[in-house]
């Protein structure tokens, strides 16, 4: 006896035999519509994607300034309340928080210019080359054949700072361009800030030491404020966390702030001085930058 024929066995039908109708594969309508699915679900996750990568390089943007801002309250407890160097001439002589200007070779690629002592005040208190960057900064540059992310995205508050040209332990910076023509001397309409104790007002809550400036903007460690009415723009802050800006404050805080004039996105690579009539992210900043001598 057969028994894959018989009845009794397992399959209940001989090998080859059938159980029911045929399954049919996939029809090319069938297909297509799973295709379609697919695409409307990569649609709805890349913007889910997109959002969180830019949320995390904020979260990474905000760590790097409060690192900073700590290195800069370690660097003035250590030197009596005097501040870091923040001349607006990009010199590499160590007398700056940073050393060079990274619109030129080779500040635009050296690690040494952003943490070794002799060419940067903070560089011991930092260590970490890493921090002088935002994630979100697309700015490169070439070294030989190879190019690589430019070192530096953070600027200093140019009214912030001792003057390592000037005698005093605690010379303030001039701010030069708080008068919007580069001819401002130390705290002579505006104030500036050579040492701790000198930060009154602003406060220290609403005084901002360092910023994520523009990739087009940024090339000594300074970042250049004009406090004139109307407002004018001299460096230009980043707009690349879904325009909002990244800053720091003398209390050792960091927070984004969502710009609301669209002047202040950098247009086609276009930066300089400009003036800009009824500017509120001007004047926002203006307020966190210096004061008026009373």
């Amino acid at each position: 006896m057969n028994l894959l024929k018989s009845p009794f066995h397992p399959l209940g039908k001989a090998p080859g035999n059938t159980v029911g109708p045929r399954s049919a594969g996939f029809t090319r309508a069938d297909l297509l519509t799973l295709l379609g699915l697919l695409g409307l679900i990569m649609l709805i996750h890349r913007p889910v994607q997109a959002n969180s990568r830019s949320a995390g390089q904020t979260v990474t943007c905000l760590n790097n300034l409060r690192r900073l801002t700590l290195a800069w309250l370690a660097y003035a407890e250590d030197y009596s309340g005097r501040l870091p160097g923040n001349t607006d001439d990009g010199s590499t002589a160590g007398l700056n928080w940073v050393g060079g200007n990274v619109t030129s070779s080779p500040a635009d690629s050296s690690v040494a210019l952003l943490i070794d002592k002799r060419y940067a005040q903070l560089g011991p208190y930092t260590r970490d080359a890493a921090i002088y960057r935002c994630p979100a900064d697309p700015s490169t540059t070439r070294v030989g054949s190879v190019t690589v992310p430019r070192v530096r995205s953070y600027s200093m508050n140019g009214a912030v700072g001792s003057n390592g040209y000037k005698a005093g332990a605690a010379a303030p910076v001039d701010g030069a361009w708080l008068d919007g023509n580069h001819n401002h001397v130390a705290n002579k309409t505006w104030r500036t800030f050579g040492n701790l104790t000198s930060i009154i007002e602003p406060p220290p809550a609403k005084l901002f030491v360092f910023i994520t400036e523009d990739e087009y903007s940024i090339n000594d460690g300074c970042f250049a404020m004009a406090m004139t009415e109307p407002p004018k723009m001299i460096d230009w802050p980043e707009t690349r966390h879904d325009y909002q800006g990244t800053l720091s404050y003398a209390d050792g805080r960091a927070e984004a702030h969502r710009w609301q004039d669209l002047r202040t996105r950098v247009a086609y690579g276009q930066v300089g001085s400009q003036i800009m009539p009824d500017n509120q992210d001007l004047r926002w900043l203006q307020a966190r930058t210096s004061a008026p001598v009373r």
